[in-house]
């Protein structure tokens, strides 16, 4: 059987990290079944009207990457992306079984129209924030086209249950299922504990206004006024000259922050192996992998009430959901973390296990074999 992934979101060469979770996907459905991705990326170095080609073989399957020059008015935006996806769709090797795709507008859009055409199953994984905002950056006519394409999927499967509410206060119809994203336990997991070093706080993102890295640097210095031995690293995305600025700012010395930069996802793992604490202070969450991936590191967390991390942190023992946009609830929250003392290899791999329950490998395998088996088996019938 055949599996074709379709997303405008996946790791490129403009943007590296874009997507990272859609790979996994692809990475877990090329165990059982033939899998082929398509993409289309706006490149800023490619003059408008144009397209470049790009296909790889991956250990997954087959890669095929339209980049169209992106810039222009907005309908020559939509002309060239419509494009792209006419001829990335055009190089696929044969029809497929099934679509996967990612992201409804637009990776669902066209899945809905391949689907009709090809009379194939097409199930949508959600992820985009889009739905969760409070004025959702949503024009008229697309709105219309996703939430008729969406009727038409076999299944919806959002990344958690805040973003199927956030999908059915648009409008957004049809079957849905949870499906959370994927956190390979062999990767991130509890590690031993070195009493030695400073208590660590870790944060790891794109650092983009919605992440608030800012906040969390005026909540550690609060923390760092009161205790000499902790740590904060900032690890995902190198710090510009503003974040740098502020750093100076609050007097925080070299021995109390770090910027690790871009991290392969290994190195982000052995990272919270060495962290006593996550911290993430976002505005919109649809998920949130990197929460995934710090709890089954064992870390006990910290973040904002933003959508798809109240559906993370049932317990206390997981960690502790705060206000957005409040420093002194964020400072309070580092400081309880701190006073309670270095989670020891033992918590941490309680900590673990209890993720492992609800979002391990092996749980979203099944729950993805479950969805595609019974698909393939209405087909046949």
């Amino acid at each position: 059987m055949k599996i074709l992934i379709i997303s405008p979101w996946f790791p490129n060469r403009v943007h590296p990290q874009d997507g990272n979770f859609v790979q996994q996907f692809a990475a877990i459905t090329s165990q059982e079944y033939d899998v082929e991705v398509v993409c289309v990326v706006a490149d800023p170095d490619i003059e408008n009207g144009r397209t470049e080609l790009v296909i790889h073989e991956e250990a997954y399957g087959r890669l095929v990457i339209v980049y169209y020059g992106g810039d222009g008015a907005r309908v020559q935006r939509i002309w060239m992306r419509s494009r792209a996806w006419r001829q990335a769709i055009g190089e696929l090797k044969s029809v497929p079984d099934l679509i996967h795709a990612h992201v409804l507008i637009d990776g669902g859009i066209v899945a809905d129209r391949l689907a009709r055409k090809w009379n194939i199953p097409w199930v949508l994984t959600e992820h985009a924030s889009r739905f969760l905002q409070p004025w959702p950056k949503l024009r008229l006519p697309e709105l219309v086209i996703a939430r008729r394409a969406a009727r038409r999927a076999d299944w919806l499967l959002p990344v958690s249950p805040s973003l199927q509410r956030g999908m059915e206060q648009n409008g957004i119809s049809g079957r849905y299922r949870t499906l959370a994203n994927i956190v390979d336990e062999t990767v991130f997991r509890p590690g031993p504990v070195d009493s030695e070093r400073p208590h660590t706080f870790l944060h790891v993102s794109c650092f983009s206004a919605n992440k608030n890295v800012e906040g969390i640097l005026h909540a550690f210095k609060k923390l760092a006024n009161e205790e000499e031995n902790v740590h904060l690293v900032l690890a995902g995305h190198p710090p510009d000259e503003t974040l740098l600025a502020l750093v100076h700012s609050l007097h925080l010395r070299p021995r109390q922050i770090s910027f690790p930069g871009y991290q392969p996802i290994e190195e982000i793992a052995a990272l919270m192996r060495r962290a006593d604490a996550f911290v993430l202070n976002s505005d919109v969450e649809t998920q949130s992998v990197v929460l995934l991936e710090a709890i089954i590191s064992g870390l006990p967390c910290i973040s904002t009430r933003c959508g798809g991390p109240e559906d993370i942190l049932t317990t206390d023992k997981l960690g502790i959901l705060i206000p957005k946009r409040d420093v002194q609830q964020l400072y309070w929250a580092m400081k309880q973390l701190f006073d309670t003392g270095r989670p020891d290899l033992a918590d941490r791999q309680n900590r673990q296990q209890m993720a492992l329950e609800r979002y391990g490998l092996k749980h979203t395998q099944a729950s993805l074999q479950e969805i595609y088996q019974s698909l393939f088996s209405t087909a046949d019938q």
